[in-house]
């Protein structure tokens, strides 16, 4: 049976032709689910436009994998193989099956429900379980064993023996985090916020590469684009992702699941079909279920009037705090009157610099000639205190910044303003 390539006019990319096979996926409960996660959970309650969803992310990363495997494959046309074009296409759509209610909230919410199970929760390990299941249940997808085991390697990012690295480098790429689905969320999401775009990825994919071994490249003489790349992706980060009021309505949602009974600890205890079939109920709508099912419910209230948390305290750390004297200070801020949220804004990896691990063509003799003006550091520290009680945020504040002793003070580089929040 022929599938005839549809079209679809996305809001980011125009007019974009999709393999007709896809719609076999796209067209079932479990991909249609991804309709009701927000792709930016709390973010909409301050940036009104961010509304969007899972299910056009997955749709704009298919498009955006294809045209990059496509392009790559120009100048190297002896990797080209159908079927890996095709997995590519697969593993682009599907790659956030398994996220859950209001997406990376979720993800974090379980992971502080448990923290003493050491298996952290990730949503990409879901999005392949439920890839499989929608294979299961739909026999005309022609997708055996052996093509889900390549396609949840490229959803992973984990690169399989005797295949070249470029097909687990399009999607999710863990060598040096340029990827489809980076290419496709900041788009989307800044130009759902109403920002302006910081970064020109289609030039990106158009100046690639493939080596003779088949790992992605790019030219010397654009390093200055991946430059902006991981810079942009920071900003966002730091206006939108990390907004201290989005951040105070993802704790009111966090406090809201916590209070009301929904079992979710079963999700880190293990899979089974039953659990599973639960799990894809679970959507953004989880609140509307509170609602009517404890419509007395104060933190809800609260939301709906926006009666919100309040950021009392913002204290930007030291690059030579240790992790245990971060745990330390949170510990201490951390009662029964507030929530304290320790966040990292970095370029990709951490402290390091992203771009030692990009493959740049002529090789750079050392990072300088790439760009001589790169920051000192590559990640930002900070703890964010949220007074629960409104009423009382200057109270607290006071309260917090007295309670600061001299171990706290010797990582505290600089005390952030929290005044435009209150």
């Amino acid at each position: 049976m022929t599938h005839k390539p549809k079209q679809i006019n996305d809001p980011v990319h125009g007019l974009i032709t999709l393999d007709g096979r896809l719609f076999q996926l796209i067209d079932t409960p479990e991909y249609q689910r991804l309709r009701d996660i927000k792709q930016l959970g709390g973010a909409c309650y301050v940036f009104p436009g961010t509304s969007h969803s899972r299910f056009e992310h997955g749709i704009g990363t298919a498009h955006v994998s294809t045209k990059w495997f496509d392009h790559l494959i120009k100048t190297t046309p002896h990797f080209f193989n159908p079927t890996y074009r095709f997995y590519v296409q697969v593993a682009g759509l599907c790659h956030d099956l398994g996220h859950g209610p209001f997406s990376h909230l979720f993800e974090k919410f379980l992971n502080q429900l448990s923290p003493e199970l050491k298996k952290e929760w990730h949503h990409e390990n879901m999005s392949c379980i439920i890839l499989k299941q929608i294979v299961s249940n739909n026999p005309q997808i022609n997708l055996d064993s052996d093509a889900l085991k390549i396609i949840n390697a490229m959803i992973l990012g984990e690169k399989l023996p005797n295949l070249p690295s470029f097909l687990f480098q399009i999607v999710h790429n863990k060598t040096f985090e340029i990827d489809a689905d980076k290419f496709d969320y900041l788009q989307r999401d800044c130009k759902s916020a109403g920002l302006p775009i910081g970064v020109d990825c289609n030039r990106i994919i158009e100046m690639s590469r493939l080596t003779t071994e088949g790992q992605i490249e790019f030219p010397l003489k654009e390093s200055y684009l991946i430059v902006q790349l991981f810079a942009f992706r920071y900003s966002m980060y730091k206006q939108v992702y990390y907004h201290p009021v989005s951040g105070a309505i993802e704790l009111m949602i966090k406090d809201i699941l916590m209070e009301n009974d929904f079992n979710f600890n079963k999700l880190k205890e293990g899979i089974n079909p039953d659990t599973l079939d639960w799990y894809l109920k679970l959507t953004d709508s989880v609140l509307n279920e509170v609602e009517r099912k404890n419509p007395s419910s104060l933190l809800m209230m609260r939301l709906r009037y926006r009666n919100l948390y309040k950021l009392s305290n913002h204290f930007i750390i030291k690059q030579e705090a240790s992790e245990e004297e971060i745990d330390y200070m949170v510990k201490k801020f951390e009662t029964k009157e507030t929530h304290v949220v320790y966040i990292k804004r970095n370029w990709c990896k951490g402290k390091s610099n992203p771009l030692e691990n990009v493959t740049f063509f002529p090789n750079p003799a050392n990072l300088l000639a790439v760009d001589s003006l790169m920051p000192a550091h590559y990640q930002e520290r900070v703890v964010r205190v949220y007074a629960k009680d409104s009423s009382r945020v200057k109270e607290i504040a006071s309260v917090i910044n007295d309670s600061v002793d001299d171990k706290m003070s010797a990582i505290i580089g600089a005390i952030g303003q929290t005044k435009q929040f209150i």
